[in-house]
């Protein structure tokens, strides 16, 4: 009886462990990828841009107040210092309206002064009961509309001073005379540029970057300006972009302050080439399109550690077909799951590696 207890302990024994042998979970097959290796020289890029050479202080003057031109003291090509007249309006109406004014303040503040009196003397009558209370208030009231009378004409005179300077044009800053688009003797107003003034030892070239390499270009970038019939480059640097595009043209402005040691022949108007060389800093690099993984709103890439894949995430710095530029912790050397990235996970086990040239 116990060698039968015995048997068959042995034979539950034996069929529970046949069991586990059969539900034993095969492990998973390594699955194969291809990789990229990261390479700053592999993503050096070039532009060159059309750009048009300005000043980078340029002012179109015109005058504050509408008049006939009466005389322009400064040529085409001057040099001139700030405050300098430049040009100057037939002032004759407008000293006849200071003067206009000039009179009628000098009439209000005797008109306040009188009132002033005659208040005074009503007031001291009103103590001794010898006056009615209703001569007083009118002498009061009287005597604030005298007080405000002489504040509205010495505005009207104010304006009247302001507008008689107007007629002189003056340098806001020093440069020289760019152009000049009106003649003596004809007419003007304040919407019309008469003047247009400079400073052509401070330059810099301005162009249209398209919408797909905006996201190429920063503020303080290095890059080389040349133009036809030149042998050397003057050295530039991005200081304006602009955050908007043209309507029409759907391009960006970019601004490059040019360094001009040596006077080379470069003036405003004067078309010019802007070439950039966009080296990609460290932990900026571009990849194939399939190497970028999407989860929501984020996107990451897989890179290889040994034989298996870490999980990184990366941020999209700008996109153009098969392409994809991105930012994240990498350097230069790291290999990136190109093909297959889809499929493999955190951590996973890869088993064979080609990679892409």
């Amino acid at each position: 009886m116990n060698s039968l207890k015995t048997l068959s302990i042995l034979a539950v024994a034996i069929g529970v462990t046949g069991c586990q042998a059969e539900l034993k979970t095969p492990e998973k097959p390594l699955r194969p990828v291809n990789v990229v290796q990261l390479e700053h020289k592999e993503n050096d890029r070039n532009f060159r841009l059309s750009g048009v050479i300005q000043s980078q202080k340029q002012a179109d003057l015109s005058f504050r107040v509408a008049g006939k031109v009466e005389n322009i003291h400064v040529n085409e090509g001057q040099f001139v210092r700030k405050g300098q007249i430049l040009a100057s309006l037939d002032s004759h109406d407008f000293e006849v309206q200071v003067s206009e004014l000039q009179a009628r303040f000098d009439e209000a503040v005797a008109s306040k002064e009188l009132a002033g009196l005659e208040l005074s003397r009503i007031r001291n009558a009103s103590k001794d009961g010898a006056i009615a209370s209703i001569k007083l208030d009118r002498a009061e009231t009287m005597y604030s509309r005298a007080i405000a009378n002489v504040k509205l004409v010495t505005q009207a005179l104010q304006k009247a001073e302001d507008s008689l300077r107007y007629t002189n044009l003056k340098a806001p800053f020093d440069g020289v005379v760019a152009q000049i688009a009106i003649d003596s003797f004809e007419q003007t107003s304040p919407q019309f540029s008469v003047l247009t003034l400079h400073q052509p030892d401070l330059l810099e070239a301005v162009t249209d970057v398209p919408e797909g390499a905006i996201n190429e270009i920063a503020l303080g970038m290095p890059a080389q300006i040349n133009w036809h019939g030149h042998d050397n480059s003057l050295s530039a640097t991005v200081t304006d972009i602009a955050s908007v595009p043209h309507q029409l043209k759907r391009t960006y402005e970019v601004t490059f302050g040019v360094k001009n040691p040596n006077n080379e022949p470069l003036f405003s108007g004067k078309p010019v080439y802007v070439d950039l060389n966009i080296v990609d800093e460290e932990g900026k690099f571009c990849v194939p399109t399939q190497a970028l993984v999407q989860q929501s709103v984020n996107s990451f890439v897989f890179k290889v550690e040994g034989n298996t894949v870490q999980k990184l995430p990366v941020e999209i710095t700008s996109q153009k077909q098969s392409v994809v530029c991105i930012d994240g912790k990498l350097k230069r050397g790291d290999y990136i799951v190109t093909s297959g990235s889809a499929f493999v996970e955190d951590g996973q086990q890869i088993s064979f590696v080609q990679e892409v040239k």
